[in-house]
């Protein structure tokens, strides 16, 4: 009883690809792809690969010749018809027009194997026309070949029926695109269908680049990709996990800029210290300590240098380690210079101490001669 149940299951559905029914064999066999394997036209080495399948596919025998399974295209496979042979209408549906009308896996002859033979009145799908060509969704009882050495035998047991539930729960899907299709949406269908698949692979390359740290890759673009799939993801769960991506790539962009701002900051720093550093370097050149006033006598000759200041009653020259510092109080009185004319200058001049420095006020010296630095 179990046999029957599975076979009822596996051709409860597949008027979606052939709307004709026919009738099933009772018996049922499973296998399942041990390896990634060649699925051919033919039962040789000769005939041409139709499709590279990968391991763990379930599929089901048809019969067995020279070594090789002849068994059920995978499901949703896609082949080709002449276009001399299907009359299509405008909801995406494709009548057959001839008898023994081959369906082929490229759309061309040379060079090919029929996968299957449809008949007039038979209904297929169409997705698109290429030349002379359309491209069809095969029936369920179209076939292909694979070796023995590459598949495994299956019983029908529960992991088995659970893989058919899986199967019926896709036809299901694909029912309901062929009632978006009958309503004149089947245009709209295939963008959808092809904007998940694209946004599944975009998927998986942000996730591989994630794997390298996305060397290479600006992590801005990283989000933008991210979101693009959040906002269409190809299915719930992978939804889930972009939306996550771009939280913790978002958290990552705001540390890397607050890095980056604290790091112009502190090259700022530098900088500035060093210019400041270099500016004290020259003014120390400039303006040398001044010699203590108590050394320096009455009538004396000396030599100063610094900034000429006369913003206030008297005409001071400043200097030492803050620039700031009254050196002297200077005085021309012979007319030779106008002090008050150099004004913020650096100067070095050559004056006679006219007046020792008292606690209140610094040396007061007479210029006699003057040269700007």
């Amino acid at each position: 009883m179990k046999q029957y149940y599975v076979l009822a299951l596996l051709f409860a559905f597949s008027g979606f690809f052939l709307l004709s029914a026919q009738e099933a064999d009772p018996s049922l066999r499973l296998c399942r792809l041990m390896i990634d394997a060649d699925l051919l036209s033919g039962p040789g080495k000769n005939f041409k690969t139709v499709r590279k399948a990968e391991s763990g596919l379930l599929l089901e025998i048809m019969a067995e010749k020279s070594g090789y399974f002849r068994v059920h295209v995978p499901d949703g496979f896609q082949c080709y018809i002449h276009a001399d042979y299907l009359e299509v209408s405008e909801n995406g549906i494709g009548t057959v027009s001839g008898n023994n009308v081959n369906l082929r896996s490229i759309p061309k002859i040379k060079g090919d194997y029929p996968v299957f033979k449809v008949n007039r009145g038979d209904r297929l799908m169409v997705w698109e026309k290429t030349g002379e060509w359309y491209c069809v969704t095969a029936p369920e009882q179209a076939y292909l070949y694979a070796p023995e050495g590459a598949v495994d035998m299956v019983m029908v047991d529960q992991e088995a029926m659970e893989e058919l539930d899986a199967l019926r729960a896709s036809r299901v899907a694909a029912w309901e695109t062929l009632q978006k299709a009958k309503t004149g949406g089947l245009k709209r269908a295939k963008e959808e269908m092809r904007e998940k698949d694209q946004a599944l692979q975009t998927f998986l390359e942000l996730e591989k680049a994630l794997q390298s740290g996305f060397e290479g890759m600006d992590i801005k673009e990283a989000i933008e990709g991210y979101r693009s799939i959040e906002s269409n993801p190809p299915d719930n769960a992978t939804g889930r996990i972009a939306a996550a991506r771009v939280g913790e790539l978002e958290a990552v962009m705001i540390r890397k800029k607050a890095e980056d701002e604290l790091k112009k900051k502190e090259d700022s720093w530098r900088k500035e210290r060093r210019k400041l550093l270099n500016t004290l370097d020259k003014c120390k050149a400039v303006n040398p300590e001044p010699a203590t006033h108590d050394s320096e006598g009455k009538g004396r000759k000396i030599t100063v240098r610094g900034v000429v200041d006369t913003m206030g009653p008297e005409v001071v020259l400043r200097g030492g380690k803050s620039l700031l510092e009254i050196l002297y109080r200077l005085d021309c009185p012979d007319g030779r210079y106008i002090l008050r004319d150099f004004h913020g200058k650096r100067i070095e001049a050559r004056c006679r101490v006219s007046e020792i420095a008292s606690r209140e006020k610094p040396v007061y010296a007479v210029v006699e001669r003057l040269a700007i630095l």
